[in-house]
C-alpha cells in the first residue's frame, strides 16, 4: 500500500512549503507531497537542520 501524494495543501505552512519548493526545483517534490502533510514535525525538523547548516558550528576558543 502506497501513500497518494497531496497535490493541494490545506495549511498556509503547507502551500508556503509547496510554494518555495516549486519556486527553488521547479516542481514539488514527493517527499514534500507525501510526507510532510502527514508529519508537520518532520518539515519543522528539516528547516532546524537546513538553518544550522547555513549558519555554521561556531566554538567557543578555550581558555588556557
Amino acid at each position: 500500500m502506497r501513500l497518494e501524494p497531496i497535490e493541494k495543501p490545506r495549511g498556509l505552512m503547507m502551500r508556503l512549503a509547496f510554494f518555495m519548493t516549486r519556486r527553488q526545483f521547479g516542481k514539488v517534490m514527493t517527499p514534500v507531497k507525501v510526507l510532510y502533510p502527514r508529519m508537520p514535525g518532520a518539515m519543522r525538523l528539516s528547516y532546524e537542520i537546513a538553518k544550522f547548516e547555513t549558519k555554521g558550528l561556531k566554538l567557543e576558543p578555550e581558555f588556557s
